[in-house]
Parts: structure tokens; sequence; C-alpha cells
């Protein structure tokens, strides 16, 4: 890890981590770590997991997650702050008209 000249956490990437990137990484360490201590600890780490499915899965349904919410009010940045954010596809171009 490294801070580069405008004081922003960077995880040897030349660009800034938004909030949908620390999320992601946040989720996939955290399944892997409850997976892991479920598979050679004990199996109620699997309890863990299936909150972790049970946040994304509900995440994904409504759009709305505590994670990310908590990465904005500490200052991180999404997509769309950085100017990243590019519609793709005719359905989001609707979408977000």
């Amino acid at each position: 890890m490294g801070i580069n000249n405008q004081n922003h956490l960077v995880f040897f990437v030349k660009h800034r981590l938004t909030h949908e990137r620390v999320g992601q990484m946040l989720s996939g360490i955290s399944l892997l770590i409850t997976t892991i201590a479920g598979l050679f600890l004990s199996p109620l780490f699997f309890i863990g997991t299936a909150m972790i499915c049970l946040n994304l899965i509900l995440a994904g349904i409504t759009g709305k997650c505590v994670f990310k919410n908590m990465m904005i009010k500490m200052g991180i940045p999404g997509e769309q702050d950085l100017g990243r954010f590019y519609p793709t596809s005719k359905f989001n171009q609707e979408v977000n008209a």
C-alpha cells in the first residue's frame, strides 16, 4: 500500500480507490476468511459467510448497503464522483435519464 501525492490511499493502482471497489474487496476478503475459518476452525464461521452473502443479495436488490454508506461518510468517493461512470448500454442511459 502507499499514499499518492494527494494523500489518498492507493492499493498498487494508478487510480484512486472508490467505495465500489473497496466494497468488492472487503466482501471478497471477508468471504474468503470466514470460509477458511469455517473449514479449519469451526463450522459456526459459516454463519458469517451466510450473513455476508445475505448482505450482498439485499444490497443488490435494494441498492442500499450499510458498508457503502459508512465508506461514503468516511469520504471515499464513488465512480460517479471521479467522473469514471459511463453508461455502457441503452438500458443504463434510459434509467439514468
